[in-house]
């Protein structure tokens, strides 16, 4: 997916997974110049992505941003999960641009797992990160810009056999912050417990309504 030169576009419940980005022969103009995003390529805009999921895409392998990659744009991006992303130079997310159109990027209630870098933030560039677990990544950020985390934890994601799915094992379960989405990727109720899960996926509630007997 390239989202490019959008005033504001919003994404909601998507799974995004699988992908390859191709550079292509040297000079042929059908491919993709740059390689770089391997599942999403957000560049010039300002973007708000709902219960995403972004896993086992693969950038080419001079390209940055293996999972997500920003470019000079203003992103928000609530309840997202980035897993298994691979090629290029490792990033589940890669946010960039230059000091006059720099990039502000927001994650709250996110998974970051099996990466070379988690996230990676050049110069002149700002990410705040509000409730993240992170998982078997080499690093969980890099890069020379600015770089806020707060409501961070490290532990086993336990996933289902889908690959995004919580099961009841998992440590990003009631660890996330009020980011007003009130349903999953599912469409299931936001939160369950007694806080929302990190990630697209809130574990399932199952509820058992008693009648109430008078005598």
């Amino acid at each position: 997916m390239c989202i490019d030169n959008t005033s504001t576009v919003t994404l909601k419940s998507n799974i995004i997974t699988g992908n390859a980005v191709y550079d292509g022969p040297s000079g042929d103009p059908s491919f993709d110049p740059v390689g770089y995003g391997g599942g999403l390529y957000l560049a010039n805009s300002t973007a708000i992505l709902t219960n995403t999921v972004i896993t086992d895409n693969q950038a080419e392998v001079l390209g940055n941003g293996s999972g997500l990659y920003i470019e000079s744009s203003a992103a928000s991006l609530l309840h997202t999960t980035i897993a298994r992303n691979g090629g290029g130079d490792g990033s589940g997310v890669y946010i960039t641009g230059t000091s006059s159109l720099s990039s502000y990027v927001m994650l709250t209630n996110t998974i970051l797992a099996d990466h070379s870098v988690g996230i990676t933030v050049a110069a002149s560039n700002t990410t705040i990160l509000n409730g993240v677990l992170w998982n078997n990544n080499n690093m969980n950020n890099g890069g020379e810009g600015h770089i806020t985390v707060t409501n961070a934890y490290t532990g086993d994601l336990a996933f289902g056999t889908d690959g995004y799915h919580l099961t009841g094992f998992s440590e990003a379960i009631d660890k996330g912050v009020n980011a007003g989405v009130s349903r999953d990727i599912d469409g299931h109720q936001r939160p369950c417990g007694s806080a929302p899960d990190l990630g697209a996926d809130e574990i399932y509630c199952l509820y058992l309504y008693l009648p109430i007997i008078f005598k």
